[in-house]
């Protein structure tokens, strides 16, 4: 998810969805992706729920790496 949308940022949205009355709510993985992200950023997108961040552009092997470890730990959830 895109930390900047035009209607609902990734924080936002995150907190919407961890804040869901359904029994995986806190175990689906959100990766945010942003250009600009600074440290109280991270800060904050973890503690609103996110599973991890990626920078833009893209690294096409972290984003892989960093996928692969959020789909696991969201598997120790179920």
């Amino acid at each position: 998810m895109d930390l900047r949308m035009p209607v609902m940022g990734g924080r936002e949205a995150t907190m919407v969805i961890r804040t869901q009355n359904r029994p995986d709510a806190q175990a689906i993985p959100i990766l945010i992706m942003t250009a600009d992200v600074f440290a109280e950023d991270r800060t904050e997108l973890l503690r609103a729920g996110a599973a991890d961040f990626v920078y833009k552009p893209v690294d096409m092997m972290h984003l892989r790496d960093t996928l692969l470890i959020c789909l696991q730990e969201s598997k120790s959830h179920c």
